[in-house]
């Protein structure tokens, strides 16, 4: 049921869209920044250590999803919705790991994102029930941010690492475009930045498209197999 779909702070605007990502506006800069945390959904073939895809793969995306969006608390302190997306995503993989299955199967993803009263940022937490197989779940922060490079806290430090995807003839092993991170991610031009902070996750890959896309690794299901050989 659909209440409302706005909220809004002494830093922030945030609205809810039709397709559950977030429009965000940052009041001090007014910079505006559109369709945040879009899930998309590629195949999984790798191990512990690579992300590798099925030859013939398929991405599938909630941009064009319809969400359900409930408003569960308005108060003078926060305010918080409920986002359903009632997706549908291939089983597993092919026999021959060449493709993704043909049967589809209900993958339901529950959002709840909040906004306090003197807190700069939006809180999101992402509740999902994974009953499929071989599969690469990420959320996608498309920033509109121009630049070169992307921050990550590591262990020691925060770690600059580039945008631009690597040339895959320079190497005998295929480059990951994923990368490890601790509790936060950052991309700057140097006047405007969107950080992503979190809790548990420990990956993400930046995207050199159009958008400069960021997106943080929610699962990463492979195939369980003896470690020394396929």
């Amino acid at each position: 049921v659909l209440f409302r779909s706005a909220m809004e702070n002494e830093y922030l605007a945030v609205t809810v869209n039709s397709n559950g990502t977030l429009t965000v506006r940052d009041k001090k800069t007014g910079r505006l920044f559109e369709g945040l945390g879009y899930f998309r959904d590629s195949s999984e073939i790798g191990n512990p250590w690579e992300h590798y895809a099925v030859p013939n793969e398929s991405v599938y995306t909630t941009l064009n999803e319809k969400a359900l969006v409930a408003l569960v608390q308005d108060g003078e302190l926060e305010t918080s919705f409920r986002i359903t997306i009632n997706w549908a995503l291939p089983a597993g993989r092919t026999k021959d790991d060449k493709a993704r299955s043909e049967y589809l199967k209900l993958y339901k993803i529950v959002n709840t994102v909040t906004l306090r009263r003197g807190q700069p940022w939006v809180e999101v937490i992402t509740e999902v029930n994974n009953n499929i197989e071989d599969h690469y779940l990420q959320v996608s922060f498309p920033t509109g941010i121009k630049t070169d490079k992307v921050a990550a806290q590591g262990q020691f430090g925060v770690i600059e690492r580039p945008v631009e995807t690597p040339d895959y003839s320079l190497y005998e092993e295929q480059p990951q475009t994923e990368h490890p991170m601790n509790s936060f991610i950052d991309i700057s031009d140097g006047q405007v930045g969107l950080a992503l902070l979190n809790e548990g996750l420990k990956a993400y890959e930046a995207n050199d498209d159009p958008a400069n896309t960021v997106s943080l690794t929610l699962l990463r299901c492979f195939p369980l197999r003896i470690c020394v050989t396929r």
